[in-house]
């Protein structure tokens, strides 16, 4: 008689499926770990070959500048030399670097590999000089950004009415008031009644708001703190109108809705829609 086989019951095959699951599971994550730690490692000895070989050392720095920030004053703050690996610097570290120069609103820099590097410097834009005591640039940002030094160009409109310290106090209002500025002279630079190089000083004023003096004759107009486009319509309309006479004018007022105000230099006033 044929001796009879033992049977695992349907019990034990239940208990030994979660033991192989665990087991599967263990070492799935055991081969993560071995994988990841041996990626590291060849990650960590493949970056130091790369900082070390002389394949990946600086060959070329191009830099794209303008007429105001020299390159190698650039090349200077940067840090970024021939010979140095490209991968030794921070690109963060060196921008901000070279946007400490007074002159350089933005900066970029790329590698291009294996050995090159390519510096690009976006410049300020001067809008006018501010009157702060002593003579300020201000860009088109509305930022007064430096102090205009000897043999620097000097050739815009002062803006004056602003105190030094609502400057450093309180830069967003300063920036609101220069825009406002910019909006004028953006009209003037199209004009050909009142063109921009005719303007010498951009006076701000809590009451009256934006007021221009001309180069040639000193007269004042008054354009107040909004609407500009029109009240420049009706200012051309009245510039036209006195023709040649401006000397004898002193202030044209375009503060009253629809109207403009002379003032001549008389002292006589007379209203000319």
């Amino acid at each position: 008689m044929a001796a009879a086989t033992k049977k695992r019951s349907p019990a034990g095959k239940r208990k030994s499926r979660p033991a192989r699951r665990f087991f599967l599971a263990a070492l799935k994550v055991f081969l993560c770990l071995v994988v990841g730690a041996a990626l590291g490692l060849l990650g960590r000895f493949g970056y130091q070959g790369v900082r070390h070989s002389p394949r990946f050392a600086v060959r070329t720095v191009t830099i794209r500048t303008g007429p105001r920030v020299k390159a190698e004053d650039v090349r200077k703050l940067s840090g970024i030399m021939e010979g140095k690996n490209i991968f030794s610097f921070s690109l963060v570290e060196a921008v901000h670097q070279i946007e400490f120069h007074p002159w350089v609103r933005r900066a970029t820099i790329t590698r291009k590999l294996p050995d090159r590097v390519e510096i690009t410097v976006f410049e300020r834009k001067p809008l006018a000089l501010v009157a702060l005591g002593s003579l300020y640039y201000a860009d088109q940002e509305g930022e007064v950004f430096k102090r205009a030094l000897p043999g620097e160009p000097l050739d815009f409109p002062v803006i004056t009415g602003l105190s030094l310290d609502q400057v450093i106090s309180d830069q967003p209002a300063t920036a609101r008031q220069v825009r406002k500025v910019e909006a004028v002279l953006d009209l003037a630079q199209g004009s050909r009644v009142l063109p921009l190089r005719e303007i010498s000083e951009v006076h701000l004023d809590p009451t009256y708001g934006v007021t221009l003096v001309t180069l040639s004759d000193g007269l004042r107009i008054r354009l107040g703190d909004e609407d500009f486009p029109e009240r420049w319509r009706r200012l051309e309309r009245v510039l036209a109108e006195l023709a040649g006479d401006w000397g004898k004018v002193e202030i044209v007022d375009l503060n009253f809705k629809g109207q403009a105000t002379v003032k001549l230099r008389s002292g006589y006033k007379v209203a000319m829609n």
